[in-house]
């Protein structure tokens, strides 16, 4: 009986110690959140400054553009063209993970897997992208408009690996938006 309440204490106070670190480091991981956040914006922005004259925010995302098009205000249902190359980014350069475009292809060196091939149907309020994505395309869509998206971490892959992405890398998408070339049932 003695060894069962010992084991039994030892296992409480190893519970209690383990509380207690997760919030003693609970205050300071927040902190540490709050710094990555920071270095981040201010990376991405000194990146998209280097692509345009002016960076919009919404939010912690940043935007330039590089060819003005028509704004639109996106409701859901709506339907988009996406084109785009998705990049990891490393506080330095950015490193190209994917695209649907063979144009960009050819300039990143990417290759064009046929399920990705052409443009994206983007359907506001019905396709699923990650969070950061979503709401870029909410706040800074412009018909035949084109422009770098920076995504901070968090509204990207967060702290998940994905394939090349380590955990907490910012991301940018290069895009074009334009409308929805009619299908082949529209044209009957």
């Amino acid at each position: 009986m003695h060894y069962c309440l010992r084991t039994l204490w030892v296992t409480t106070l190893a519970g209690v110690c383990s509380l207690f670190l997760l919030f003693a480091t609970c205050g300071c991981s927040k902190e540490q959140e709050a710094d990555r956040l920071k270095s981040q914006l201010a990376s991405l922005e000194q990146f998209l400054k280097s692509k345009g004259d002016s960076v919009y925010h919404a939010d912690d995302l940043r935007f330039v553009p590089t060819k003005l098009g028509t704004p639109i205000v996106p409701e859901d249902g709506q339907e988009v063209e996406l084109r785009y190359v998705l990049f990891m980014f490393n506080g330095q350069a950015p490193v190209p993970l994917e695209t649907n475009d063979t144009v960009w292809a050819r300039e990143y060196k990417l290759r064009v897997l046929s399920a990705n091939e052409g443009p994206l149907r983007y359907v506001y309020g019905q396709t699923k992208a990650f969070t950061g994505l979503e709401q870029g395309l909410r706040a800074f869509a412009q018909r035949d408009g084109e422009g770098w998206l920076g995504i901070p971490s968090y509204l990207g892959y967060a702290s998940a690996k994905l394939g090349a992405v380590k955990p907490n890398t910012p991301l940018l998408c290069l895009w074009h938006l334009s409308e929805p070339a009619p299908s082949q049932d529209e044209g009957d």
